[in-house]
């Protein structure tokens, strides 16, 4: 059974607390496991949200499913090479990634002093889960 709670970082994020199925790396995407437990996402557009700390199988692990958090990004991300928001999804390795046309779309990048309008791949930077179908483009 999930129970919810905020994060102490980002108090307006909504946080559910899971238990691991298996090894977790922190600021990554997690899907359920068949079991009712989340294990680490391993296919693109597969996640209920981002881990907050790590955890091995039988620990409970802290997942934000909506609001502001930190994830690992999967690829050099340059937020100025378009106008709006820029939309990210979750890739085979767990990892924020630019979101594409029918992809699902997890959320977008929020700019931040430390990183500014770029990140690099494996940057930890912080976006905004807004989990939802994407016709992004």
């Amino acid at each position: 059974m999930a129970s919810t709670t905020s994060s102490v970082r980002y108090p307006q994020s909504f946080v559910r607390t899971y238990v691991a199925g298996g090894t977790i790396v922190a600021n990554k995407f997690v899907k359920y496991a068949s079991d009712g437990d989340v294990e680490q996402s391993d296919a693109a557009n597969e996640f209920i949200g981002v881990a907050l700390n790590a955890a091995v199988a039988g620990e409970q692990v802290a997942v934000c499913v909506a609001g502001p958090c930190e994830v690992v990004f999967g690829a050099a991300t340059d937020l100025s090479a378009t106008e709006g928001p820029f939309f990210l999804s979750c890739d085979a390795q767990a990892e924020a990634v630019a979101a594409t046309a029918g992809s699902i779309q997890a959320g977008f990048a929020v700019m931040d002093p430390k990183n500014g309008t770029a990140f690099a791949d494996q940057d930890l930077g912080l976006i905004y889960l807004t989990p939802q179908n994407a016709d992004a483009a």
